[in-house]
């Protein structure tokens, strides 16, 4: 049984505005509001198709009023894809635990997840299945990308790294060079030590 995520209030993905109003491409914000105050212990998610993830988090303090309120970031640039125009990664389940924030994210009142994706391949991209769990609750788990479900036994990696390592060898003694003389009084004369040289290299 899935575990009860922290209470909030989760908006739908907007365009990056800049200074003037208008949009900046690659780049959106999904803000999410809490009814009160939540510490926080693991934020979890699916990708889709988001290259770059960066969080950032307003804290309820005694001493600020809501005007006063900083953002604070927690992830900076987490990449969630290994190349923004491949499909690698996504589609993947991700899990930013506490241990992995850059600051203690306590008291939190809102967090605003900044998206980038760089790559004109995509047409959209955005976060699915965001949940914020506060101290004591976790995210049901998900099943890993398929190659690292399929990856083979550790003796079986061991046993492959050894037949490599062998190929290799080999391959480098059957690239030696022989060496061809430079200097000759005649291009015939040249040919036959470079055949007296190849028949001794074979024929020891």
């Amino acid at each position: 049984m899935a575990q009860e995520a922290a209470a909030c209030t989760i908006r739908t993905p907007v365009p990056l505005q800049v200074g003037d109003g208008t949009s900046e491409l690659g780049v959106s914000v999904i803000d999410v509001t809490f009814p009160a105050a939540t510490p926080l212990n693991e934020i979890s998610f699916r990708n889709f198709y988001t290259a770059f993830l960066t969080v950032k988090f307003q804290q309820l303090r005694p001493t600020a009023t809501k005007k006063s309120r900083t953002w604070r970031t927690c992830v900076r640039n987490l990449p969630l894809m290994a190349d923004p125009h491949m499909e690698e990664g996504s589609q993947d389940y991700v899990s930013v635990c506490r241990q992995q924030m850059a600051c203690a994210a306590d008291n939190v009142t809102s967090l605003r997840f900044i998206l980038r994706q760089p790559s004109p391949v995509w047409l959209s991209f955005t976060l699915e299945e965001l949940r914020i769990n506060p101290p004591g609750r976790q995210s049901p788990q998900k099943p890993f990308s398929w190659w690292l479900s399929h990856l083979p036994p550790r003796e079986d990696l061991q046993k492959l790294h050894k037949v490599m390592a062998a190929t290799a060898q080999s391959r480098a003694l059957c690239c030696t060079r022989i060496a061809v003389p430079v200097f000759c009084t005649s291009a015939r004369e040249g040919a036959r030590q470079y055949m007296g040289e190849r028949a001794a290299y074979f024929h020891p």
